[in-house]
């Protein structure tokens, strides 16, 4: 007759030791330090992604976002009124300026 073999569910982030119940893998755990499960963390966190401007050396949070505040320094304005002329360089300024015809 075979026996049922479970594999653990709990594994320990730290040692990578299994246990088949909670209770065990939380005993187990608080022989870990702070320290330890703060590597782990830093370890699996991958880095973010930067995007700062060459110019001002602004952080900004998306590539979309450092295209938009490039413009600023470039003088492109992408966006322009199809009934007066204007341009105007970011895409929200020129949908409130756009919203003023009608």
């Amino acid at each position: 007759m075979k026996k049922h073999v479970s594999k653990s569910q709990y594994v320990c982030k730290v040692c990578k030791e299994s246990f088949d119940s909670v209770s065990g893998m939380v005993a187990h755990r608080k022989g870990h330090s702070a320290e330890e499960y703060a590597l782990v963390k830093a370890i699996k966190k991958p880095p973010k992604t930067i995007f700062e401007c060459e110019y001002c050396k602004k952080v900004l949070a998306s590539k979309t976002s450092l295209v938009a505040h490039l413009r600023i320094h470039t003088g492109e304005k992408p966006f322009e009124c199809t009934i007066c002329g204007k341009k105007l360089v970011f895409m929200l300024l020129f949908m409130f300026f756009y919203t003023e015809f009608f």
